[in-house]
């Protein structure tokens, strides 16, 4: 018996060492990978060789028979014992996060720890009060081991198998088969204690075969750092997979970017002639979605810049391509036999945008415009028909919303002067002497006298022609080039107010016109406010005018902006009133001081009965709100007889007064008593 117990010694000193050595690769896998599950491992193997490290020691005290206190032999047993259990329960709590891919809370592992406690409690005081009962003690702690490890490992290691070994690689059936492997080892172990029990004695078999036991844990540990390393690779390879899918796809809505999307075009381009078709290129533009962006944030638009890739994903054939290009441009690959089928194709496209998207709660409407460009039979570069296209797409921003137009030849050279022409109108902000601002007259209609003026940019470039704002301030919309343009207007009109104020004119007005993107940009009331501030000038000698189409374009930003220039103390007047864009309640919740009527309903009040009514109505309207009524376009003596006839408190127009530059207004102010003699 003495040298079986040796034997005995020998083999759980051994398999600690094993223990110590699969736990010192789980705590250094835990620290550089940071798995949750490995911290689990790396306790479960502690507990592991805490039992193989004290099992020696219990079985010594075991052995010594009455010479040790039962009370110490059983404290010792249950340390070791326990040691055992907790290792199942850490391995089973360990493997069921790698699973599931979530960590086990914390008071279910408590109540499990608790659990195997008891149990090994259990399994030592069995049979421990009568010293003569060793084999019986055998079986049930051995036994008992052999039972736990059978009926909780194998059902482990078939659940990694079969639920993670299709990710691939030996990583996981290395370490789901050794798992099963370790139960298989401990119902040996209950087997061989069973049949020990019926002997009476100690086989050698049973002794040599505790030695396996250090397989499967090997097993554990080789397949735990197999897996490891399969992760690292195939994250790895996501990640350089993603990197290459964000640099040929737009990262908001997943659609082919620019520089897949031109690829693409290039090779339908090569082969498309040999199957007898034409390629199209669409690029297309939504309309006024700057103001979803702007008054219902970047998150809206974020979401329904997704929405509409999806209807335009949908609304395409199987063999088509969209691509986002940036901003809200998308541009549609088409091959097709004429231009009516892709005419077919893009009429069903922006359809699809014109239904209401519903996003956060909000139902919100977007449509596009569209411009096209076809091959025609003729070849042509990639780079040149997406040109086209979007030579086409200005002409059709041109004519309006929601239109779709094809690319023509003329087009081109239009877009060469436009692009001649705003290169200028940059040359002429960034120098300053060849914009010029003009200023017309308003004339109170009782009096007759000046009661203001309004400013009038003019451009007159090098060559000495005197552009109207008509020919330039839609470019200046259309680039950018408006807020700059406006900025020197408002500067320059103050600069002058304040030479008129000094001169004696401390009651004339100068008014200037607002465009939607000065409104929309950043710090503009800042910066009128300083320009006020610089020419010692009071907010209430400066008068800004918007359209009625503007003011209507997002009522609650442009009345936060109008209200911010009131406090100031600027007036603001409402142009072109009466073009149909207005709703009353919209304009009673404008903060407004004045209205001008448009120039067309002036232009034949004296003709047309219903224009007058219209005149009548707005004076009316005006005189309820308390309101400054302006009538603008005044240009015969029938129309200033019927205007005074209606009682409209100002008057502006030819007529009565052309757009003069400073030094002639001057003249006319001067001859007028506004200002004293020069």
């Amino acid at each position: 018996m003495t040298s079986e117990t040796e034997l005995m010694r020998v083999s759980l000193v051994f398999l600690a060492v094993a223990s110590v050595l699969t736990y010192s690769i789980l705590f250094f896998l835990r620290r550089h990978y940071r798995r949750g599950y490995l911290q689990r491992w790396e306790r479960s193997w502690l507990w592991l060789a805490v039992f193989h490290l004290g099992a020696p020691i219990s079985l010594q005290l075991n052995l010594s028979g009455e010479s040790t206190p039962l009370l110490v032999r059983i404290l010792a047993s249950t340390i070791v014992n326990g040691g055992s259990c907790l290792h199942v329960v850490y391995l089973l709590s360990g493997a069921w996060e790698l699973r599931k891919g979530r960590v086990v809370a914390d008071r279910w592992l408590r109540i499990w720890s608790l659990s195997a406690a008891g149990l090994a409690l259990v399994l030592v005081l069995l049979f421990s009060w009568d010293h003569a009962l060793v084999q019986e003690r055998i079986l049930v702690r051995s036994g008992g081991r052999g039972l736990l490890y059978g009926l909780a490992f194998i059902p482990a290691g078939v659940m990694i198998w079969r639920a993670l070994a299709g990710r691939g690689g030996i990583g996981y059936r290395l370490l789901g088969g050794s798992i099963v492997a370790y139960g298989i080892y401990g119902f040996q172990v209950l087997g061989l204690t069973a049949i020990s029990y019926l002997d009476q004695e100690l086989r050698p078999l049973q002794l040599y075969l505790g030695f396996i036991e250090i397989l499967p844990q090997m097993g554990i540990a080789a397949g735990m750092v197999i897996v490891l390393l399969e992760e690292e690779r195939h994250s790895a390879i996501q990640a350089a997979q993603q990197i290459e899918h964000l640099a040929y796809h737009d990262p908001l809505t997943g659609l082919p970017n620019r520089s897949l999307f031109l690829d693409r075009l290039r090779s339908v381009l090569a082969s498309a002639p040999r199957h007898g078709r034409e390629v199209a290129v669409a690029f297309l533009d939504l309309d006024l979605f700057k103001r979803i962006n702007d008054s219902l944030g970047h998150a809206v638009g974020d979401e329904m810049m997704r929405g509409v890739a999806h209807r335009l994903r949908g609304a395409l054939r199987a063999g088509d391509t969209v691509a986002r290009m940036g901003g809200d441009e998308f541009t549609l690959l088409l091959e097709v036999h004429e231009r009516a089928d892709a005419e077919r194709v893009l009429s069903r496209v922006l359809d699809a945008l014109r239904h209401p998207f519903s996003i956060q709660g909000r139902e919100l409407i977007v449509t596009a415009s569209a411009g096209v460009a076809i091959t025609a039979g003729e070849p042509v570069a990639a780079e040149s028909l997406v040109r086209h296209a979007d030579l086409a797409l200005y002409r059709a921003k041109q004519e309006g919303k929601d239109v779709l137009r094809f690319f023509e030849g003329g087009v081109e050279d239009d877009h060469t002067v436009r692009l001649a022409l705003e290169l200028a109108l940059r040359r002429a902000l960034e120098v300053g002497d060849q914009l010029l601002l003009y200023y017309q007259p308003l004339f109170a209609a009782g009096s007759g006298a000046v009661v203001g003026v309004e400013a009038l940019l003019r451009w007159r470039q090098p060559s000495g022609r005197l552009r109207l704002p008509t020919e330039f301030v839609p470019l200046a919309e259309a680039s950018g080039l408006i807020v700059p343009l406006g900025r020197w207007v408002i500067e320059e009109a103050c600069r002058q107010a304040a030479g008129w104020r000094q001169a004696g004119a401390v009651d004339l007005t100068v008014a200037v016109n607002l465009s939607a993107r000065q409104l929309n940009a950043a710090e503009f009331v800042q910066q009128l406010a300083r320009s006020l501030a610089d020419c010692d000038l009071p907010g209430s000698a400066l008068q800004v005018e918007i359209t009625e189409s503007v003011a209507m374009q997002d009522v609650s930003l442009v009345g936060s902006v109008l209200s911010r220039l009131r406090e100031l103390g600027v007036s603001v007047t409402l142009d072109d009133f009466g073009t149909g864009y207005s709703s009353l309640a919209h304009l009673q919740s404008l903060p407004i001081d004045g209205l001008k009527i448009d120039a067309s309903f002036v232009k034949t009040v004296h003709s047309d009965p219903g224009s007058e009514a219209i005149v009548r109505a707005i004076l009316s309207l005006g005189k309820e709100l308390q309101l400054e009524v302006t009538a603008e376009g005044v240009e015969t003596e029938q129309q200033l007889a019927i205007l005074s006839r209606l009682g409209c408190p100002q008057l502006q127009g030819f007529y009565l007064g052309h757009p003069l530059p400073p030094g002639e207004l001057e003249t006319f102010l001067t001859a007028r008593g506004v200002l004293g003699a020069a």
